[in-house]
């Protein structure tokens, strides 16, 4: 059962319980003698209630018309009797109604007294982190859903369900990536997993987080790219590069060529159906980019997030060491994985030293603890050779599968990372 997150309301709830009352007003509220016209959102329904207490109170029947002539006709018999009619017998089930409408009723007092907190402080001299923080906890709060059963009965029937569609060939562990060598591997792109792509500068990590994007959104699947590093403009003419196969120096020319220019405008057509949300005016402040991904994940039904990349990012004010602080900020972005159950993909630079040799999971920049916190970390290398036209991806952790490496083909001028890469 789910609210309106706009409004915590739930209106077929609350038209039972107006059922309930209706179909027998005393057995109902000697199961919820707490109801208050506070429970309801709905104007009819709150006078409804009054009108079934005012009645009660005087000892008349609760019947459709004496409540419409309680509340001055406002309330037709006709729909009054459409609720005994259509929800006849729902006495049964008021408990659990209750329950729900007065989570929903509190729920609607703290938003309120966020809100309030909330425009109190906009003309403030408060530090804007702690503003981002109260306005993600009120979504956080809009979205609360019920207490889902924790009992290993409920879970291992939750993994069995899984299983057993795995087993028929009707779902994967994860969205595909369109590399089935990596899908392999990790299953693909699971959800509640931080997956850390690292690479030198130059390797061609943004290009390959936004070719693995690309392979998602052509699923109608939404995804969220966050850059911190490049502007949308720029990322836009690897999308266009990549899917109208143009290479990529002709869109930055001076005087663009006629046919490459009608190839863009046409490929640009293509492509902006796709459910790709690129994001490229945020601080770099990790409240901010939270703040945003939870947008993201709950207006737009987002389900991976990409964020280029890890080491632009700070906590805010902070006395901490890097190291420190780039920990929080892995584990933060894990958290925010599993709490919103979406992918979370994160780039991360690695120490030029790693240019001599293939990339290992020490050389991630900054942070010998980033690893701890991923399910899964791959390393990307160009051999040393961007003219062979290869990128090595190495799968050097995953949690819950194999390790290895596999090559793929690099058409860095169209900015596509294909399978197939060879020596």
């Amino acid at each position: 059962m789910e609210s309106t997150v706009k409004t915590l309301q739930h209106i077929e709830t609350e038209e039972r319980m107006i059922a309930a009352l209706l179909y027998d007003y005393k057995t109902a509220i000697d199961k919820i003698s707490d109801l208050t016209v506070d429970h309801f959102t709905k104007i009819s329904h709150k006078e409804i209630l009054r009108a079934c207490a005012s009645l009660s109170e005087e000892g008349e029947e609760i019947e459709p018309i004496n409540i419409s002539q309680a509340v001055g006709g406002s309330i037709k018999v006709s729909e009054l009797t459409r609720y005994s009619f259509d929800y006849m017998g729902t006495t049964n089930f008021v408990g659990g109604d209750f329950k729900e409408l007065d989570r929903l009723r509190r729920l609607r007092e703290l938003k309120a007294g966020l809100q309030k907190q909330l425009s109190s402080i906009h003309n403030s001299s408060i530090p804007e982190e702690l503003a981002t923080e109260l306005s993600e906890n009120l979504m956080a709060i809009t979205d609360i859903s019920p207490t889902t059963d924790s009992t290993l009965k409920a879970q291992t029937d939750i993994w069995a369900d899984d299983l057993t569609d795995r087993y028929d060939g009707k779902t994967a562990p994860g969205i595909p990536t369109g590399y089935p060598d990596i899908d392999w591997m990790t299953g693909g792109l699971v959800r509640g997993n931080l997956i850390i792509i690292g690479a030198r500068p130059a390797v061609g990590k943004t290009t390959f987080a936004m070719n693995l994007a690309l392979n998602v959104v052509k699923r109608k699947i939404p995804v969220a790219f966050i850059s911190l590093e490049m502007m949308s403009i720029e990322l836009v003419d690897k999308l266009v590069s990549h899917e109208g196969k143009i290479d990529g120096s002709e869109l930055k020319l001076a005087n663009i060529p006629e046919a490459v220019f009608k190839k863009a405008i046409s490929t640009k057509v293509l492509i902006e159906k796709h459910p790709l949300h690129i994001i490229d005016n945020l601080k770099n402040d990790l409240s901010s980019i939270l703040h945003r991904a939870r947008q993201l994940v709950h207006q737009q039904k987002v389900k991976v997030v990409v964020i280029d990349y890890l080491q632009l990012m700070d906590v805010g004010k902070t006395s901490e060491n890097r190291n420190n602080e780039l920990s929080k900020i892995t584990r933060a972005f894990k958290q925010f994985a599993q709490r919103e159950n979406v992918t979370v993909v994160l780039l991360s630079q690695l120490n030029r030293k790693a240019a001599a040799r293939a990339p290992k999971i020490f050389d991630l920049r900054d942070s010998g603890a980033i690893e701890q916190d991923a399910n899964i970390v791959i390393l990307l290398h160009d051999f040393n050779d961007r003219s062979k036209g290869i990128l090595g991806v190495s799968v050097a952790k995953n949690r819950a599968g194999k390790t290895g490496v596999i090559k793929l083909r690099f058409l860095e001028q169209y900015s596509q990372i294909l399978n197939g890469g060879t020596e």
